[in-house]
């Protein structure tokens, strides 16, 4: 695999095996801090839509010791979240579904291995000029959408906000998911990410995101009635039937009895008088 990504021309990008290679580190230790460094900087609203509230003090012990599952939730999938848009890196999945690499830009690999030794980010850094010199030598690739194109600042700004501030009016633990799939729904439709939406197709992008947020606002239909519903809602009715005749018929004997013992009353008081 290469490890240089032309985006634009002018970044470059290096890959998380080199970076084990050049650091003599495993790659799924250089991985895993990857992982944390990506939660941490571009997952922020996936971790607090499902960050206990007793956890919200010690938010890096809890990237840390669920990365693996917040990953995976917040980058997995398909989700769409800020780093498509500048294409700070490249998520690379093997066929069973596992992270197997990532490309990171400059900046993303200075991060990575800030807490490295001297020596070791030397070694990175020295790398990364050369991956950068050779980029600047290929041709250039154009745009397929011209940045005056695309949407603008505020426009953006408008399309993000409409969305996270729905998000604010769900519970904590359902705003992670919900920004998601909004993302991923704007991604699916124009098979870009959102700053690089046309302009021409603004309205069309809010009334996606609109479509998205009532989805939430609207609350589920109850489930239709399963046939073991139906058979315990006619045997009840059953029960309470029978219910009622037993008191119609309980009714009924304490009538019969009454009028019996009226009509013996005069017998028994003739035949006990004196002669």
């Amino acid at each position: 695999m290469s490890n240089i990504v032309n985006i634009g021309s002018t970044l470059a990008k290096m890959n998380t095996k080199e970076i084990a290679r050049l650091t003599s580190k495993e790659h799924k230790n250089v991985l895993r801090d990857t992982r944390v460094t990506l939660i941490t900087l571009f997952g922020g609203d996936y971790v607090d839509g499902v960050i206990p509230v007793g956890m919200v003090e010690q938010r890096a012990k809890f990237i840390r010791d669920n990365i693996d599952t917040l990953f995976k939730g917040a980058f997995g999938d398909g989700s769409i979240l800020s780093h498509e848009e500048n294409q700070e890196f490249t998520l690379h999945w093997d066929k069973r579904g596992y992270l197997s690499s990532v490309d990171l830009d400059r900046n993303l690999t200075l991060t990575l291995v800030s807490g490295y030794d001297i020596l070791l980010r030397n070694r990175v850094i020295r790398r990364l000029d050369e991956l950068e010199k050779k980029v600047a030598v290929q041709p250039k690739i154009a745009y397929k959408t011209g940045k005056s194109d695309t949407l603008t600042a505020e426009e953006q700004i408008e399309l993000r906000d409409l969305l996270t501030d729905a998000a604010e009016s769900l519970p904590k633990a359902s705003r992670g998911a919900f920004m998601k799939r909004g993302w991923s729904k704007l991604m699916a439709h124009f098979k870009v990410s959102y700053r690089m939406i046309p302009r021409r197709e603004f309205n069309e992008a809010l009334a996606i995101a609109s479509r998205h947020i009532a989805e939430y606002e609207t609350l589920p239909a109850l489930p239709a009635p399963t046939v073991t519903d139906k058979a315990l809602s006619q045997a009840m009715e059953s029960v309470q039937v029978m219910a009622a005749s037993m008191a119609d018929l309980s009714a009924a004997v304490l009538k019969l009895s009454g009028q019996r013992q009226q009509a013996t009353q005069p017998i028994a008081a003739h035949v006990g008088a004196p002669a």
